[in-house]
């Protein structure tokens, strides 16, 4: 169980530097959910006693047949030298999601601040991606 406390003291420690109430977590709970703007998911979750992650669930597109949009996607993953890079990924219900994974001995609050915002800016790109594009 410390290992989720450290969990729910990090994770409800960004929801505040974020500007949200902090949800009320039960002792057990390995996943947070918030709905944002209406428009996805954020999910912050326990991996182990080292790691946490944040998730951007983006739910069925209605474009998710669009190949130019799985392209743009895949384009989105690779290497660089940000300090932040959400990997896109399909999940099991076939929707669209951007993750993190997170340190625990990396809890610099204003750095993940940046990286939530990074990860939210990622989310918003594939949402407003073009239905008849192809950037590549």
């Amino acid at each position: 169980m410390q290992e989720l406390t450290l969990f729910h003291r990090c994770a409800s420690e960004l929801l505040q530097c974020l500007g949200f109430n902090s949800p009320a977590i039960s002792i057990e709970e390995e996943i947070i959910s918030l709905l944002i703007e209406q428009r996805f998911h954020l999910h912050l979750g326990y991996l182990d006693c080292e790691s946490w992650f944040m998730l951007v669930d983006l739910g069925k597109s209605n474009h998710s047949d669009n190949v130019s949009l799985l392209e743009y996607a895949l384009s989105q993953n690779q290497l660089n030298s940000k300090q932040w890079q959400p990997h896109i990924a399909l999940n099991e219900a076939g929707h669209l999601t951007c993750w993190l994974k997170l340190y625990y001995r990396e809890t610099n609050f204003s750095l993940l601040t940046e990286s939530v915002e990074t990860l939210i800016n990622h989310a918003e790109s594939l949402l407003n991606f073009p239905i008849h594009s192809n950037p590549l």
